[in-house]
């Protein structure tokens, strides 16, 4: 049996920054309400709309 990616998005999933997987911070008072949620790194200082989600 082959193993393959499984791609599982879960609503309150832990989200991790795609440049060095420290934990994510959601910015904007309207960050996934009205726009797109928006991350920050406090580590590295990424800022953007693309997160990694931890498996569990």
């Amino acid at each position: 049996m082959e193993e393959g990616v499984r791609i599982r998005r879960k609503l309150f999933g832990k989200k991790l920054c795609p440049n060095c997987l420290h934990p994510l911070k959601v910015i904007g008072a309207l960050s996934g309400w009205v726009t797109p949620p928006r991350y920050f790194c406090e580590k590295c200082g990424y800022s953007g709309f693309v997160a990694l989600e931890k498996a569990d």
